[in-house]
C-alpha cells in the first residue's frame, strides 16, 4: 500500500472534491495534471472527470463501497448517472431532506454507519442496496460519519475525540485496524480529508509530518500484516534485544534535516492552534456578551478590515453552527459554550503535548550536532595524523 499527501481542485479536504474505489476515482473537470498523475501513481486507479449535482463537490453528494454508490434523487443529473454507469458502477437515487450522503455515511463492505440526520427509511434503502448491516449512530459525538471517519476495506482513520470503547467497537464493526488522528494539521473531520483503496492512501497535502508518520506507521503494519508485526516485536521483547543504529556522516546530516523539518512542523501546528484559540475565544465572549442582551437591542458587528455594522438582535435562542458539507446545525447558546470549553481542553492539552515533544526534537537535534561535530573532529585529526 503507498502513501503520500495531495491536493484536488487545489484543496487538501480531498474527500470533499473525489470519490474513489479500488478501480476509478471520480474527480472535478478541473483538476490539475500533477493531481491527476499522483491518483494514478499511488491510488492505481483510472481518473473520471465528471461533476455531480453540476459542482464539484462529489465526495459531498457520493457515498458507497465497490462499485455501488448512493446519491439523493434530486442532487445529481441523468447525464452525471450515465457516466457513472459506463464505469461500471450501479447507481442509487435516494430521497433524504439532507443531500450530503458523503458527509453522513461512513461505510465499507463489512460494516455501515449512518448519521441521525438521515430518515429511517432512507437507511433501510441504503442497507438493502449495500447489502450489509448500516447502524444509525453518532461519531466521536458527531452527527457526521462520513466527515468523521474514513474507512476502506483495508483501514480507517477516525476523528481522535472518540472515546475507546466506541473506537474499540467501531474497529470491532469494519473488522479493519484503525487510528484515532487528525489530518490537515489538525482537523478533526479525517473523512473529509483522506481518500485511498487497498492500493494506496492519498491524505491532504498540509497534513504535518507527525501525522503523517502515525499515519505511515498503520499502513507499514498492514503491508507487513499486523500480526506478523506483533509477533516480531514479541519476540524482541522476549529476547530483550537491544540494537545500536550507526549512522555515516551523510545519514547524520540528513537525519539532522528531517529533525529541523518536524521542529518547523510543530511550530506550524502551534501557531495554529493559537490561532484557533483566539478565534473560540472571540465567540465564547461574544455569546456571553449575546446571552445578556435583550431582543431587539442593536449590536456593532465586526464584518471584517475593521469595517462595522448595526445589526438589530431578534432571535439569540438557537445559535446556528456551521458544519462540513454546508449543513447547518442548531444549538442553544448553552450547549455551544459548553462545545467550545470542551474543545478550548483539548487543544490545549494538543499544544502542551506539541510543546514537549518540540523540546524533546530539539534535544535530540542538539545530540545529533554534537555527534556530527565529533565526526569532524575525528575525520581532521585522521587527515592531519602523521604517515609513517
Amino acid at each position: 500500500m503507498k502513501f503520500d499527501r495531495s491536493t484536488i481542485y487545489n484543496s487538501s479536504f480531498l474527500n470533499i472534491y473525489a470519490y474513489c474505489t479500488e478501480k476509478i476515482c471520480v474527480v472535478p473537470n478541473s483538476i490539475l495534471p500533477k493531481e491527476e498523475r499522483k491518483i494514478e501513481e499511488i491510488l492505481d486507479v483510472k481518473v473520471v472527470k465528471t461533476h455531480i449535482n453540476r459542482s464539484s463537490l462529489i465526495g459531498v453528494y457520493l457515498s458507497g463501497v465497490g462499485n455501488k454508490v448512493i446519491v439523493e434523487k434530486n442532487s445529481i443529473y441523468p447525464e452525471e448517472i450515465e457516466i457513472l454507469e459506463k464505469e461500471g458502477i450501479k447507481v442509487k437515487t435516494l430521497s433524504n431532506p439532507d443531500n450530503a450522503f458523503g458527509n453522513l455515511l461512513a461505510i465499507n463492505s463489512n460494516y455501515g454507519f449512518a448519521s441521525p440526520l438521515l430518515l429511517p427509511e432512507t437507511v433501510k434503502e441504503i442497507q438493502k442496496f449495500f447489502n450489509i448491516t448500516i447502524e444509525k449512530k453518532a461519531c466521536a459525538g458527531l452527527d457526521l460519519p462520513g466527515s468523521s471517519i474514513y474507512v476502506n476495506d483495508s483501514l480507517f482513520l477516525i476523528n481522535p475525540r472518540v472515546e475507546l470503547k466506541e473506537f474499540n467497537y467501531i474497529k470491532k464493526m469494519f473488522n479493519v485496524p484503525g487510528l484515532a488522528i487528525t489530518t490537515n494539521y489538525g482537523d478533526v473531520f479525517v473523512g473529509n480529508d483522506t481518500i485511498g483503496n487497498k492500493q494506496g492512501l492519498l491524505v491532504g497535502e498540509i497534513t504535518s509530518n507527525i501525522e503523517m508518520t502515525k499515519i505511515d506507521d498503520l499502513v507499514l503494519d498492514i503491508k507487513w500484516g499486523v500480526r506478523n508485526m506483533s509477533k516480531i516485536v514479541k519476540a524482541d521483547e522476549k529476547a530483550k534485544v537491544t540494537k545500536t543504529v550507526k549512522l555515516d556522516k551523510n545519514q547524520t546530516v540528513k537525519l539532522y534535516q528531517n529533525k529541523e523539518k518536524e521542529l518547523q512542523g510543530i511550530t506550524q501546528r502551534v501557531e495554529q492552534i493559537e490561532g484557533i484559540l483566539t478565534e473560540m475565544l472571540k465567540a465564547e465572549t461574544s455569546l456571553k456578551a449575546i446571552e445578556k442582551i435583550k431582543t431587539k437591542e442593536k449590536i456593532l458587528v465586526n464584518i471584517g478590515a475593521g469595517i462595522m455594522i448595526e445589526c438589530e438582535v431578534t432571535n439569540k435562542a438557537p445559535v446556528k453552527v456551521m458544519l462540513p458539507g454546508q449543513i447547518m446545525n442548531e444549538k442553544s447558546a448553552k450547549d455551544v459554550l459548553a462545545d467550545i470549553d470542551k474543545r478550548r481542553k483539548e487543544l490545549e492539552e494538543a499544544r502542551n503535548k506539541l510543546i514537549q515533544s518540540y523540546n524533546q526534537t530539539a534535544q535530540m537535534l542538539d545530540q545529533i550536532s554534537k555527534a556530527f561535530r565529533e565526526m569532524q573532529l575525528k575525520e581532521s585529526q585522521k587527515q592531519a595524523s602523521p604517515t609513517i
